[in-house]
């Protein structure tokens, strides 16, 4: 369910000319300790938004959400045990250049002190998918649980970006994937950067 924050009584006044510049939409179940949403500014433009719980501020686009996500690495949310199904993060080198690198693979089998991850990788560079063994001793040195990255916010994104879409009338997913575009001036960012949230009325899965 996205919500909808739409009251007149709670503009504010500087956006007054625009009562959709004061409307958000929240992406339900954002990654723990986030808030995902997104607001419709001039011009039929969307405006998206990542907002860190206990950051500093508000992250305006992926490049910003990348940027903080790299100098503040956090773990996904996760259960302390090792259960089939959930995702880690094991450390490989790349056969080309060398480099070490995290890959992000789902467990597959669970035995008594070892357990077997799948993994898979599909990109311009390199594709495949193989399986590998790990030991509960390694985490840490092999492998740990996954760190947030921008994509986990992807879908959540999305979901926000098109209710918005929806509620104004405009066609609904006309940019898969796409992302906040960039104001054409300052003033149309101003309008657009600091989003209402107001309780009450909601819009989604009703």
């Amino acid at each position: 369910m996205i919500k909808s924050n739409d009251d007149d009584d709670n503009i504010h006044p500087d956006k007054a000319e625009s009562k959709s510049s004061a409307v958000s939409y929240y992406a339900d179940d954002p990654p723990e300790g986030w808030e995902v949403y997104a607001s419709a500014g001039p011009k039929r433009r969307i405006y998206t938004y990542f907002r860190p719980l206990r950051g500093p501020r508000v992250l305006r686009s992926m490049r910003e959400l990348d940027e903080y996500l790299k100098a503040y690495p956090q773990e996904l949310a996760h259960d302390d045990d090792v259960r089939c199904g959930a995702q880690i993060e094991a450390e490989m080198k790349d056969g080309e250049s060398g480099a070490t690198e995290w890959i992000r693979g789902q467990v597959e089998k669970r035995k008594k002190s070892s357990f077997s991850v799948r993994f898979s990788v599909n990109n311009d560079l390199e594709r495949g998918e193989w399986v590998e063994e790990y030991t509960m001793k390694a985490l840490g040195t092999e492998w740990r649980w996954p760190i947030l990255c921008k994509q986990d916010f992807e879908r959540h994104l999305n979901s926000a970006r098109e209710a918005c879409q929806q509620a104004m009338g405009w066609k609904v997913g006309a940019s898969p994937g796409a992302l906040r575009p960039e104001a054409e001036d300052e003033e149309d960012a101003g309008k657009s950067s600091s989003p209402l949230r107001i309780s009450g009325l909601h819009s989604g899965d009703e």
